[in-house]
C-alpha cells in the first residue's frame, strides 16, 4: 500500500494496541511497541518497529485523548 503524507501535518502512521496505548497516555507505562512506517530525514518512508514515549506523540489535552479513546471503545464494543 502507498501511502503520500502531507509532511506538514504527519510524519508517519504506527499501529499500537489500544490498552497499551491507554496506559501509556494515562503514565502508568513509560513506553510501548509500535511498527508501522514514517518518514526519514529524506522524505523516504521506511518501515519502524521500536519503543515509543508518550513524547513521541502529538501533545493533545487529556481530556481530548480520553474522549477519543472512549469513542474507539464505544465503536470496537
Amino acid at each position: 500500500m502507498n501511502y503520500k503524507f502531507q509532511i506538514e501535518e504527519v510524519s508517519g502512521m504506527v499501529m499500537i494496541e489500544l490498552e497499551s496505548f491507554e496506559e501509556l497516555w494515562l503514565e502508568k507505562i513509560d513506553s510501548i511497541q509500535a511498527k508501522g512506517i514514517v518518514l526519514n530525514e529524506n522524505l523516504k518512508v521506511v518501515h519502524l518497529d521500536s519503543l515509543v514515549i508518550k513524547g513521541d506523540f502529538l501533545p493533545h489535552d487529556s481530556s481530548y485523548i480520553s474522549t477519543v479513546l472512549n469513542k474507539i471503545k464505544e465503536i470496537l464494543v
